[in-house]
């Protein structure tokens, strides 16, 4: 390889390197920005979602829930009936509301975090 070749691949490669550093800052301070969207005083519950599970849970107030793994996509569905492919976090803000959320991997397992302001109950004893 001559100097030029080098010189190329360095000049591409180095902003690359910057502007994904960037990217990931930039989105840990979006999830963590999220999470502060329900305020100090919050109920929380975790659930783990093996590959293509789901949950019913009732929530209640502003809620975030926030999608952890190596498989960030979960369907929720919520009463209305329109299912929403939603990616890492979602921020709603329900008054007694169904919520179904399925993980629709059919290899991954996902960990679910659910904040609420005011309750959070699962009907189907999860």
């Amino acid at each position: 390889m001559s100097i030029l070749d080098i010189l190329l691949i360095s000049v591409l490669i180095i902003p690359l390197i910057f502007i994904f550093i960037a990217w990931a800052f930039l989105f840990r301070s979006f999830i963590r920005d999220a999470a502060n969207y329900v305020g100090d005083k919050y109920v929380e519950k975790k659930y783990v979602l093996k590959p293509n599970e789901r949950i019913n849970v009732k929530l209640n107030g502003k809620c975030v829930i926030i999608v952890q793994g190596s498989y960030g996509w979960v369907i929720l569905s919520r009463a209305s009936k329109i299912r929403q492919r939603i990616y890492r976090i979602k921020l709603l803000d329900t008054l007694n509301e169904d919520v179904e959320i399925i993980n629709s991997s059919r290899v991954f397992s996902v960990i679910v975090l659910i904040r609420c302001q005011d309750s959070i109950s699962s009907p189907n004893n999860y």
